[in-house]
């Protein structure tokens, strides 16, 4: 890789940090060189050595870092909203052949004015005390259930059916590759903590050999 392209990495991986930060993307950053004995890289170093070192303690490792990736995935979690949204949606489909639609309507009248020859009295009082006789009133309840909608209500039931075993089916997808995202760079990771123990050793040779 020419300087050209390097120096183009590097400026876009501060970018990329300041952003998780937080912090203006072009905001310079003071970075130090850590070599492998660095005090920072301590901590790592023992992880390192008490779950990447076995084949069994590696293995718990990668299983517990894929449930959690899993468990934390922001696209999972979207999944999981809209699949929990459309069974709302297949549930309504199935029950509109059996559950009625109910409207309710409410009307009142009241004249303002009111004269002329044989104006008042009637029988509105006679009924309705609470009223005045220039104000009427009604209330309608109205409940329906089609017994044939043409197959819309089936149509309905279907795609929302289909839809859901869409979305369940992307899920596991994304769950497939995520997880395999994950373990990949397990590996990637204990390949890089080798790398490094052979460069110690490597180091510690030469050393001794120029002593």
């Amino acid at each position: 890789i020419g300087f050209t392209d390097a120096n183009a990495l590097r400026a876009s991986a501060e970018i990329d940090l300041n952003r998780i930060l937080n912090l203006p993307q072009e905001e310079a950053l003071a970075t130090e060189e850590a070599g492998i004995d660095d005090e920072l890289l301590a901590p790592t170093r023992a992880f390192a050595q008490a779950y990447l070192d076995t084949p069994r303690r590696f293995g718990l490792f990668r299983d517990f870092i894929v449930r959690e990736g899993l468990e934390r995935s922001p696209e999972l979690q979207q999944l999981d909203e809209a699949i929990a949204a459309q069974e709302r949606v297949r549930t309504a489909a199935q029950r509109a052949y059996y559950v009625p639609s109910v409207g309710v309507q409410a009307e009142l009248k009241r004249d303002f004015l009111f004269g002329g020859q044989g104006a008042g009295g009637g029988l509105t009082g006679l009924f309705v005390p609470a009223l005045e006789e220039d104000t009427s009133w009604n209330i309608a309840v109205r409940a329906s259930l089609p017994l044939y909608a043409g197959g819309a209500r089936r149509a309905g039931r279907i795609q929302a059916h289909e839809t859901l075993e869409q979305l369940q089916r992307e899920r596991e997808a994304a769950s497939e590759k995520i997880e395999e995202r994950i373990r990949v760079a397990a590996h990637q990771v204990r390949a890089s903590f080798a790398n490094i123990r052979h460069a110690e050793a490597a180091s510690e040779a030469a050393g001794s050999n120029l002593g």
